[in-house]
């Protein structure tokens, strides 16, 4: 009683505080002394700091005090509560729920929830005549849940509580058994998927230019059709209370809060047009030019980063803009789904279960939103292991197949990990090597027979997907983060060590272990977290500001392999929930990931607004908000290649700006729906020129002006990393004009007025290539060894000069002798170079023939120097790439 007394006063000490602080002013007022500091110069009280301080302490102490006096004078009655059983847990989730708030101060309302349900519990179990049915955490986890996703959907915790207390006062006066009871708890929970319903398929039948007057319509029509399968739900004779509330409202509690926070009708024109060029090029391509995904176009994620704009198109139709995008963070929801039917298989029916998942900020590390599919297929292994049913085995299968279609990155590391399993799994699970035999055997000939079809069929696009997806070093940072602090060493030789330890250990007390299938994941796990790993050490690393991908599942095989340890020893003084809890402080402290790291998932950002909805009437209405951002820069040049271009032409673009292919309606001329950036090795440069060639195309879209990232992605400049397409353009192309923002080329001999455009601008080219002449230089590459037209050039100790122009395939070779590792700038007329000079007498290969200034605008010398010692040149001149 003692421990239920100080959580009870503690919890709601610290809630004092934490609202006390919210009030809290530091503000410098007028009346206070003039004293001349930096505080004074930005309006700071430092004396209001330090009293309110302490002010705060001494509040929280006395609250404590006080608190535990008064409820000790009622110990008695507090002990007769008849919930107390459901009444301890959840307070010291709460007061959890708290301490974190004192670091993450937003979590703060999900204390509030947790504390709203803990006081009913309080409340309600000191009723005389308290109801059975209430003394089943059942009855409370959907209560929480109708109370969840109403009081997103509304933003209104008073409506988000109205339906919880209706189905708890309907509990106490008729039982969760009655069939009415569970047929509210029903609807109310599926509310937010019913608004859903109904707001999109009017939404639909208006694009379709079917035109309903109001939502309330299909409103009443979808909560007419969910009330009629509830009813015939809760009357059947098989009907079971555990699996209706675990197997349907909690999955459509999920949805409904996924909904609301990844839904909206309308979508402001995002300003973004790299990334979404894989969701929407394949969509208008497959529309206006009958191209399937994957066999004629690629995106870099496979079926994942189209999916939902396809489900889009085939209800909405097809629109040339960002509303092919409004579903397109439903993945969220499917995560969510694969999160809690992972937890749910491994760990069972417990409302522990779904708490934990919606209010922990430990979720999106224990369980991170981008591997959650991977948990599909280890939940139906886990199902197999533990039933032995063939009919599992054949649904995980066929998961994981979905998994390397849906996301062939998560795909590689889970079919990498399973194959290192498979000897495993074959040598201690001896019954199930008939099954696993036959079941591969099938498999690698149907996989066999399909990759020979397409490799046989779609030759070049096979070897674009294999180069392209072979191509780290071009994807890949310098350096993995910006600080070796103790944070890098942890995530990067700290967890390491430890994965590796529990696989080891996992694997030799395999004979004695009570659970196999639990060992059997942990395993899993364990072998994906290291066939992931490169993952954080290619880009997405700490120098992205992400832990993500090098953890993975880090934080799950911990948590598994301590509940395979703890559930075994009774004795043991923890608990699942124990163990969540305590996890979920580690993540939040031992993760760089901040911006996730302030959120659990029931307050993850709310998109969907009933207050603007737009006005169903008699026409049909444009489902995207129009965007300056973007209109300004964009809408010119979306307008120029639209009108210019004839129905059957396309262009080629430079700047990397994929998106603009979707905007005009103009057919990728690649197999990559991001084409440039993925276009990355010279095979692929090899043949997308050779289908330009075929091609002719009137335009080039050469680049933004000013230059922004993506003309330079990593600061290695496009006309440099594509030197190939660069000289393929200077060759067969001629400076236009300005559209917008960007810098249009046209062919040679294309007829096009540009009175009507802006005139070309001049732009001054700024490189850093860094070590790249050193090791192109160093390479292997048997076209310069046939290099035509070598010649000496004029040069001093600090000036080389040359007859202008260059061509596009010129290369300047030169040995650079230095006494150590430095910068070396070579400056001329609008063109900066820098490169790093290696210490000694070396040779470097520079792309000088791509610069814009010494191939179009005939710059003929450049000035070189080292930054802090001399250099010395020798055996200067010029070679010209052997061109195929």
């Amino acid at each position: 009683m003692v421990k239920r007394l100080f959580t009870i006063s503690l919890t709601l000490s610290i809630l004092i505080v934490l609202y006390l602080s919210k009030l809290k002013t530091v503000e410098l007022s007028s009346s206070e002394n003039f004293i001349i500091g930096e505080a004074t110069a930005k309006g700071i009280s430092i004396g209001k700091r330090i009293s309110q301080y302490y002010a705060l302490i001494g509040i929280g102490i006395a609250s404590f005090l006080v608190l535990y006096w008064s409820l000790s004078r009622f110990k008695k009655q507090i002990e007769g509560n008849r919930l107390l059983h459901l009444f301890d847990p959840m307070l010291a989730f709460s007061a959890l729920l708290l301490l974190i708030s004192c670091f993450r101060i937003t979590l703060i309302e999900s204390a509030q929830c947790a504390l709203f349900f803990t006081l009913l519990l309080f409340l309600f179990g000191f009723l005389k005549r308290l109801h059975p049915s209430l003394a089943d955490p059942k009855v409370w986890l959907v209560s929480a849940l109708m109370f969840a996703v109403n009081y997103l959907l509304f933003h209104s915790a008073v409506i988000g509580a109205l339906p919880a207390l209706t189905a708890l006062i309907l509990t106490q006066f008729l039982s969760f058994e009655n069939k009415w009871v569970l047929w509210v708890s029903g609807m109310f929970t599926s509310v937010p998927l019913i608004v859903f319903l109904g707001i999109e398929s009017t939404l639909i039948f208006n694009q379709r230019e079917v035109f309903i007057g109001s939502y309330g319509y299909l409103l009443i029509f979808w909560a007419l059709v969910f009330g009629f399968g509830f009813y015939r739900r809760v009357r059947s004779a098989k009907f079971n209370p555990e699996k209706f509330v675990f197997g349907r409202l909690a999955f459509i509690a999920l949805i409904g809060i996924g909904l609301v926070q990844a839904y909206s009708p309308l979508l402001v024109q995002m300003t973004e047009t790299f990334e979404n060029a894989n969701m929407l090029n394949p969509v208008m391509q497959y529309h206006l030019f009958g191209e399937i995904p994957v066999i004629h176009n690629l995106s870099s994620h496979l079926v994942s980063d189209f999916f939902w704009e396809f489900c889009y198109y085939f209800l909405n139709g097809f629109q040339p803009d960002v509303s092919m995008m409004v579903y397109w963070e439903f993945n969220y929801i499917l995560s969510l789904l694969c999160m809690y039917y992972f937890l749910r298989t491994v760990f069972g029916n417990k409302p522990a279960v779904l708490i934990g998942l919606l209010m922990l900020p430990a979720t999106y590390f224990v369980i991170t939103l981008y591997f959650a599919f991977a948990l599909l297929p280890a939940a139906l292994l886990y199902r197999y292991i533990q039933s032995d049913k063939p009919k599992h085995f054949y649904t995980f299968l066929m998961s994981v197949v979905l998994i390397v279609v849906w996301r062939l990155d998560l795909g590689i590391s889970l079919v990498s990990a399973l194959v290192l399993f498979l000897p495993f799994w074959f040598y201690y699970r001896k019954t199930d090597r008939r099954l696993l035999i036959r079941s591969l055997a099938v498999t690698a000939l149907a996989v066999g027979i399909l990759a020979f079809a397409f490799i046989t069929c779609c030759h070049d696009q096979f070897v674009q997907m294999k180069g392209y997806f072979g191509a780290n070093q071009a994807h890949g940072l310098y350096y993995i983060a910006f600080d070796e602090n103790n944070l890098f060493f942890l995530h990067y030789a700290v967890i390491p060590i430890l994965v590796a330890t529990i696989l080891v250990h996992t694997v030799f007390r395999f004979k004695n272990t009570t659970n196999q299938a639990l060992d059997f994941l942990i395993v899993l796990f364990s072998l994906f977290y290291f066939f992931n790993l490169q993952r954080g050490l290619v880009r997405h690393s700490f120098a992205e500001g992400t832990d993500t991908f090098i953890s993975s599942f880090a934080w799950l095989i911990f948590l598994l392999k301590a509940w395979s340890v703890v559930r075994t020893k009774p004795e043991y003084p923890f608990s699942l929930a124990t163990g969540a809890a305590v996890l979920s402080l580690f993540p939040l402290f031992l993760s760089i990931n901040n911006k996730n790291g302030t959120l659990n998932i029931l307050q993850h950002p709310v998109r969907l607004s009933l207050k603007d909805l737009p006005k169903p009437g008699k026409m049909v209405i444009n489902r995207v908000i129009p965007n300056p951002e973007f209109s300004n820069p964009n809408d010119p040049v979306i307008h120029f290649l639209k009108t210019q271009l004839k129905k059957d032409e396309t262009f080629i673009d430079l700047s990397n700006t994929p998106m603009l292919y979707f905007y005009s309606e103009k057919n990728v001329p690649s197999y990559f729906n991001q084409y440039l950036q993925n276009t990355v090795t010279d095979e692929l440069l090899e043949i997308n020129i050779r289908e330009l060639k075929e091609l002719k195309l009137p335009f080039v879209v050469f680049s933004q002006i000013p230059e922004v990232f993506f003309d330079n992605i990593d600061n290695i400049p496009n006309k440099v990393r594509h030197h190939e397409l660069t000289h393929f353009i200077y060759a067969n192309y001629r400076p236009f004009i300005q559209a917008g923002s960007y810098r249009i080329w046209k062919h040679k001999d294309h007829v096009c007025d540009s009175s009507a455009f802006l005139p070309y601008p001049n732009h001054p080219e700024n490189w850093s290539l860094g070590l790249i002449p050193y090791f192109w230089k160093a390479s292997k590459n048997t076209r310069f060894d046939h290099a035509a037209d070598q010649y000496d050039l004029h040069y001093q100790p600090d000036f080389i000069q040359w007859k202008a122009p260059l061509t596009g395939n010129t290369f300047l070779e030169l040995t650079i002798t230095s006494p150590l590792e430095q910068p070396v700038y070579f400056s001329g007329k609008n063109f900066n170079l820098e490169i790093t000079a290696t210490e000694g007498k070396h040779r470097y290969r520079l792309p000088l023939g791509c610069s814009e200034q010494l191939n179009w605008y005939g710059a003929d010398s450049l000035n070189v120097h080292g930054r802090e010692k001399q250099i010395r040149l020798s055996n200067v001149h010029f070679v010209r790439l052997n061109q195929k």
